[in-house]
């Protein structure tokens, strides 16, 4: 049983014609050296968290080239300090989601991004499954405007028509999230020893909040922190698009 939603169900005829119509042929994943390559995460910091090693991978991987992140705003402060990623790019999708506002309201988010990014990169890599059909549309049109010539990620459930280049995901059995974005890399070449430990890059200040947290604390004994968080529907139950 899939712990995460079908993208098929619901789809609209408008949503696969669209797919269909943003098709492209399969091809052999280009080397990643020097090349100037974005990779996609709109998501939010545990995810971007579980994507380190992947991002670590590619970064040994083209060492001279350029590699950036485009991410959400949650997302760009877990990135912030990262020693792979040259520069950080974010959009805030639905920050407080409104009863009855659509989430594609929020598609005129992008069209600024689109003008910075277009055709800057040599490849765009999107780490993040497609969940909902609204989302792998959403995904499809933002990757193919960016006018790479190699779009890669993973084709969850057929529904990644626009890859070039991808790794098939069928949800059938459950998988860390951090596994398959490694699967991913390595499918582009991106398998130089890096490793799967996770990293992240605290602040003073975050490393100042959690010493006076912990001072705080009553008892003895080791710590355990929990971080519920989340704005993913199969967690929530509330539905959130890309």
């Amino acid at each position: 049983m899939s712990i995460v939603p079908d993208p098929r169900e619901g789809m609209t005829a408008l949503q696969r014609a669209i797919l269909w119509a943003l098709r492209v042929s399969p091809k052999k994943a280009p080397s990643l050296a020097e090349k100037r390559i974005l990779v996609v995460l709109i998501a939010g910091m545990g995810d971007l968290t579980l994507a380190v090693p992947a991002i670590r991978a590619i970064r040994q991987s083209t060492p001279s080239g350029g590699l950036d992140l485009l991410t959400s705003e949650k997302g760009r402060r877990a990135a912030e300090g990262c020693p792979y990623i040259d520069t950080i790019e974010s959009v805030d999708l639905n920050p407080s989601p409104e009863q009855g506002v659509h989430p594609s309201a929020d598609m005129g988010k992008f069209l600024p991004l689109l003008r910075k990014v277009h055709r800057r990169y040599d490849i765009a890599i999107n780490l993040m499954g497609l969940y909902s059909p609204q989302g792998a549309v959403r995904m499809g049109l933002f990757l193919r405007f960016l006018g790479v010539s190699t779009i890669a990620g993973r084709n969850t459930l057929g529904t990644g028509t626009f890859y070039h280049c991808a790794i098939t995901e069928d949800l059938a059995v459950p998988r860390n999230e951090r596994d398959t974005h490694l699967d991913l890399v390595r499918h582009l070449g991106a398998d130089n020893g890096a490793g799967a430990e996770l990293e992240t890059w605290p602040t003073a200040d975050d490393e100042r909040s959690a010493e006076s947290l912990h001072n705080n604390l009553h008892g003895q004994g080791p710590v355990i922190v929990l971080n519920p968080g989340t704005v993913r529907q199969e967690k929530t139950g509330q539905r959130s698009d890309f």
